[in-house]
């Protein structure tokens, strides 16, 4: 084998892991610039949000620990502008902007996500990007989160993967879009601001990074972290004997008169694979107590880490472990356009049967 073919030798793991910490310290950072930026309780005093770093392939690389939930909700951002045309148009300075469960990778609607892509020299080297809780994004309520939704519709303004900054220029048309939609529009236009200003702190630290180490380096450390957290998780599954596990409970009745909701998960080990299957769990809910795709991604992803090994680094290496089904049009994955606003309700209910199956 010619020596420009040989594969690359790894990387120290005193490097992987400076690395590591700082990427972790940029996540930190963008969340510490986001809290003091913000004007709404909800993110200043609450700390109601999370902030990330991505690899370019979209891969989660470095989370500040605020909010489990929302590591959904970030992941499922990023990989829709991979997936979507937009993917191949990104632009330094570009900035994308959503909140839709459904076709954004959100959660619920008041979890505003806004995701930049990170160019060093002209060559996208990842993203950063945040979510935060806003306090009121239209709906039937004041807050925008009610358990008596019984449609999305209700539960306020739903945010497509728009374009948020072009190269650089704010896009006031959206910006306007969100405010004439909020009860509060003042406190929106602070804490939107806020949010991008997290961005360009994210932006900046890992391009310094990369100009310190190069970005083949930071992008191999990048590598040998996901690949040690997913290690991590299969060596803790391999020490569960191979078997299927159940774990089954009940949510109250969404309506008066209704019969309880059964969440069930069964969790097969095999070998070093885990999958967890979610048949016999009930339809979904008349009211706002579903738990779309990527919400139940997030509740199996921290409840595994936290019964399993909660030292596995903060980044997405070892969600290719796991292998998640859901019925469709149950309430742990609704269809369009089912209401979703307290859907944590529900998955406290599946971190309960995971965590009782094992």
């Amino acid at each position: 084998m010619s020596p420009e073919n040989a594969p690359a030798q790894p990387l120290d793991q005193i490097t992987v892991q400076v690395i590591e910490n700082m990427l972790l310290s940029v996540a930190d950072e963008m969340g510490s610039v986001l809290r003091r930026a913000s004007y709404s309780t909800n993110i200043k005093e609450r700390a109601d949000f999370s902030t990330a770093l991505f690899d370019k392939r979209g891969r989660l690389v470095a989370q500040a620990q605020h909010i489990p939930i929302h590591m959904g909700g970030l992941a499922g951002a990023v990989s829709t502008i991979l997936r979507s045309d937009r993917g191949a148009t990104l632009k330094p300075g570009d900035v994308f902007i959503t909140n839709d469960p459904y076709t954004g990778g959100g959660t619920h609607l008041p979890d505003i996500t806004v995701v930049a892509p990170i160019f060093d020299d002209g060559a996208l080297v990842g993203f950063c990007a945040n979510i935060a809780h806003h306090s009121d994004v239209g709906g039937h309520v004041p807050g925008s989160n009610s358990g008596d939704s019984t449609s999305i519709y209700m539960e306020g303004l739903r945010i497509p993967l728009v374009k948020f900054v072009d190269a650089g220029v704010l896009q006031d048309t959206v910006m306007d879009f969100v405010l004439l939609n909020s009860r509060l529009p003042e406190e929106r236009y602070g804490d939107l601001l806020a949010q991008l200003a997290a961005l360009r702190v994210g932006d900046l630290r890992l391009v310094e990074i990369c100009r310190k180490y190069g970005v083949d380096t930071v992008e191999q450390a990048c590598e040998q972290l996901l690949e040690y957290a997913e290690r991590r998780l299969r060596i803790a599954v391999s020490a569960i004997p191979d078997d299927t596990y159940e774990g089954a409970d009940f949510l109250d009745p969404d309506e008066e008169g209704g019969e309880p909701i059964p969440v069930r998960v069964a969790v097969t080990i095999a070998g070093s694979d885990i999958s967890l299957d979610f048949a016999g769990t009930g339809p979904q809910a008349t009211h706002a107590i579903n738990v779309v795709r990527s919400a139940l991604e997030a509740t199996v992803y921290y409840t595994l880490k936290a019964g399993l090994d909660p030292d596995i680094p903060a980044n997405g290496g070892f969600f290719d472990a796991i292998t998640i089904t859901a019925p469709e049009g149950s309430i742990v994955n609704p269809e369009p356009t089912a209401p979703v606003a307290a859907r944590t309700d529900a998955c406290q209910r599946v971190a309960d049967v995971v965590f009782l199956a094992l």
